[in-house]
């Protein structure tokens, strides 16, 4: 399964409660509580630690494509990046 995360604030922990978030919910909170001392934050390395790993960053800028059909996702709020497509 490939799934998009995105951090819920400024980088550096932040990314990490979101990656933990993906990989078990209770553990996020608990970093929440208690945060690590960590000499990076580079997503790649905190997921070490994690049952998941980072396949690519992923960088949305403001664009005009009026042909892209964005999906809303079904489960939260955002959009699904496997039901975007291209109208013709």
């Amino acid at each position: 399964m490939v799934d998009v995360v995105r951090p819920v604030g400024p980088a550096g922990m932040a990314s990490l409660v979101a990656l933990a978030t993906a990989d078990d919910g209770g553990r996020a909170r608990s970093i929440v509580q208690y945060p690590p001392r960590l000499g990076s934050f580079d997503p790649r390395v905190l997921t070490r630690t994690l049952n998941l790993g980072v396949v690519g960053g992923l960088r949305v800028a403001g664009a005009l494509a009026p042909s892209v059909v964005m999906a809303a996702a079904e489960e939260a709020e955002g959009w699904d990046l496997g039901a975007v497509y291209r109208r013709r």
